[in-house]
């Protein structure tokens, strides 16, 4: 059985425990709103998250991660101009900074702070193209895409499927 795989149904029982906890939390603070609640069951996952990392994540690759990476690795040699990535959105140390909060990923604990991550990058990716982007139109999902591969491909994470599972 591959590393990281759900054999013990560890992902079920923390989702089970999790609603009991909601169920709970819902009477106990019946009277706040909705969002309210919804905050406060956020910051109950994060705690739960947090607390159980070490003991639930793959501390190694699994072969998925391991198969991306090395696709990664054998796609180095793609440019800007395979991907067909017009001149005006060549921005090498802004695909860099957003490569690299991509790979920071792996240093959070959260599914929240994964997230957040994977947000930054896309973020930084739409102000470079808001800002390259002229009168006549530009940043639409003609231009996202690549830069987007562009992106994932010279950040080349280690344990994205993880990470992302």
């Amino acid at each position: 059985m591959e590393t990281g795989e759900d054999k013990f149904g560890v992902k079920d029982a923390i989702a089970k425990y999790y609603n009991q906890v909601r169920a709970e939390a819902d009477k106990i603070f019946k009277g706040n709103s909705p969002d309210e609640n919804d905050m406060i069951m956020d910051e109950i996952e994060e705690y739960i998250c947090k607390r159980l990392y070490n003991k639930i994540y793959p501390v190694t690759e699994t072969a998925a991660d391991r198969g991306f990476w090395s696709l990664c690795k054998r796609l180095d040699w793609v440019t800007f101009s395979h991907l067909e990535i017009i001149q005006k959105n060549r921005r090498v140390a802004m695909w860099q900074y957003a490569a690299k909060v991509l790979n920071e990923i792996d240093n959070r604990i959260t599914p929240l702070e994964k997230l957040d991550c994977m947000m930054e990058c896309v973020k930084t990716i739409a102000q470079v193209l808001e800002l390259a982007a002229t009168k006549e139109g530009g940043g639409g999902a003609d231009e996202t895409l690549p830069i987007m591969l562009y992106v994932v491909l010279k950040a080349c994470p280690k344990r994205i499927h993880s990470n992302l599972k």
